[in-house]
């Protein structure tokens, strides 16, 4: 059956045919714009959907689709036979469904929707495709999440066993902290022990020593992948170079970076969206005024989110090996506190982000260039404490909040021309009285604050530039 949606009258504008398709594995359900704004809704099998691609994947066939299991392939697919394709986030094509029911009609209306808005107004789309990943790259992911996979296993069976050892012998001291190979060790030894008492418990011997196998072939699983394809990645790949050099980041979360982004951080706006994309920001609610933190976010990457976290707990284990060798003259970090060793996973990720986008890095700190003579000098810079920069810091923020809200305000009086011609009139007296009330301490605002007042007395109205703002900042 055919329709005419308003959305598709755009399609003449890019002067391309628009195909969305639902993926499924028995049938799959197209959407089909024409040049002409017609739509076209059918079904095909996957091997009819093969030929319909086959024939129509040219030049001028634009084809997107949900990010599913099978998205990778078909869309590698189509780029083979030289057809422009997306793939979108699913929530971004839910968003975009016009049908009031839930089915695959309306899942493939609502990708063929946002194919449209991306494509004919780039700019102001708010959402961007994910990345297309190649058979190599597929390969290399189902590596680093078999190490991730294998490292919790690794953790839970070794758990398993150290419960079992500290209830059956409270005395010897079983601690948590203990390797793998030490439970191995010590579970051995209690089999060994155990054989020779009367009252056994049929099976549990047997059980035992199927657990101590799975947990040395988990071990060599894990150090083949460490060899043979991450020290590989890592040497062939300049970009994990750029990684290891922040501190906390070893090889696997090096690689684990490099294979998920691809090596291409202008899909982030900043450094936060990229922790964002971690999961490593909790998620706000807010309603009525009220604000709530909840927990973190479930959309991210979380095997990226167990590695920033393995990161931030070894920078916290090194800060305490520091103290305990009297290297740092300060207190030790509590190695349970989950917050902390989230704080530095942040750090680390903000680290890689600048160290990809080749932003300036943060300096190191100041206590550790105190207690090293050899990288201490005379500089202002590194003799200033950290209190006084915190200080500083936070004037700098303040006085930077505060340009923002007289910038708002200024912004919306403005859009009135009352308000306007009375600015206009009186602005010597009543925008000076404005701007003393904030109590800037900067002296390089002067400047600044007679600009606007020369700007809204001559009458030209808002200066949209911010070269201003930062001038009187720096």
């Amino acid at each position: 059956m055919n329709t005419t949606n308003n959305l598709t009258t755009f399609a003449n504008e890019i002067n391309k045919v628009l195909v969305g398709f639902d993926l499924a594995s028995k049938e799959i359900q197209l959407s089909l714009a024409d040049l002409d704004g017609i739509e076209h809704d059918f079904k095909l099998s996957p091997k009819n959907f093969f030929k319909f691609i086959t024939e129509h994947a040219n030049q001028n066939y634009v084809f997107a689709m949900e990010a599913c299991g099978g998205s990778n392939y078909w869309a590698t697919l189509i780029q083979r036979l030289g057809a422009e394709v997306y793939i979108f986030p699913a929530k971004s094509c839910r968003n975009h469904n016009c049908s009031k029911n839930k089915d695959d009609k309306g899942d493939a209306r609502g990708v063929r929707n946002a194919l449209l808005i991306y494509k004919t107004y780039p700019n102001s789309a708010t959402f961007k495709h994910c990345i297309i990943r190649d058979e190599v790259n597929r390969q290399e992911m189902f590596l680093v999440k078999s190490y991730s996979d294998i490292k919790s296993n690794i953790t839970a069976t070794n758990r398993n066993l150290i419960a079992f050892l500290r209830e059956q012998d409270a005395l010897k001291g079983y601690s948590y902290e203990m390797t793998p190979s030490q439970t191995i060790r010590h579970i051995r030894d209690f089999i060994s022990e155990y054989e020779h008492c009367k009252n056994k418990v049929s099976g549990l011997c047997g059980y035992l020593e199927r657990q101590c196998a799975m947990l040395e072939m988990y071990a060599i699983s894990l150090a083949g992948i460490e060899n043979e394809f991450f020290e590989n990645y890592a040497s062939t790949h300049q970009s994990c170079e750029k990684y290891l050099s922040v501190r906390g980041v070893g090889v696997p979360l090096a690689v684990a970076v490099s294979v998920y982004t691809q090596d291409k951080f202008d899909r982030f706006r900043n450094a936060n969206s990229f922790v964002s994309f971690m999961q490593l920001v909790p998620v706000h609610h807010g309603t009525g005024g009220k604000n709530k933190v909840g927990k973190h976010s479930p959309e991210g990457n979380k095997i990226l989110k167990a590695l920033f976290y393995e990161g931030g707990n070894s920078l916290v284990v090194a800060h305490n090996k520091l103290i305990s060798n009297n290297k740092l003259d300060d207190k030790k970090l509590d190695l349970k506190d989950k917050r902390l060793k989230i704080a530095y996973a942040k750090d680390i990720a903000r680290q890689i982000f600048k160290v990809a986008t080749d932003a300036p890095l943060k300096s190191e700190p100041v206590q550790e260039l105190k207690n090293d003579p050899a990288q201490c000098n005379t500089s202002s810079e590194i003799a200033l404490s950290t209190s006084d920069k915190k200080i500083a810091r936070n004037k700098v923020s303040k006085f930077r909040s505060k340009l923002k809200k007289l910038e708002n305000s200024i912004r919306s009086a403005l859009v009135d021309p009352v308000l306007y011609e009375f600015l206009k009139d009186t602005a010597g007296e009543q925008l000076q009285s404005l701007l003393n009330s904030i109590k800037l301490s900067v002296n390089e605002s002067t400047p600044w604050q007679n600009q606007l007042i020369a700007e809204i007395k001559s009458g030209t109205g808002y200066n949209e530039d911010c070269s201003v703002y930062e001038a009187a900042l720096d």
